[in-house]
């Protein structure tokens, strides 16, 4: 075991399909085209830093809404 225990196993939804948590938003990175879609990057709970992913915005509006406009709020990045 290193400095950071092992992560948590992951979530099973109904349809079986792997859910892992997600501990908070740690940045953000607008969109490079007129055709591309913001990313924010995550902090995965019981992963450290540097398992953070960059992840579509569209796709965690499914599943952490709120958080997601909390942090646009708190950051005043425009969706």
């Amino acid at each position: 075991m290193g400095i950071f225990p092992s992560p948590p196993p992951p979530l099973r939804d109904a349809r079986g399909s792997t859910r892992w948590i997600v501990e908070r938003i740690v940045g953000y990175e607008p969109p490079k085209t007129n055709r591309d879609q913001a990313r924010l990057r995550i902090r995965w709970r019981g992963f450290p830093p540097h398992r953070d992913t960059r992840e579509p915005r569209n796709v965690l509006m499914e599943d952490v809404q709120e958080m997601v406009r909390a942090y646009e709020a708190q950051n005043g990045v425009q969706a």
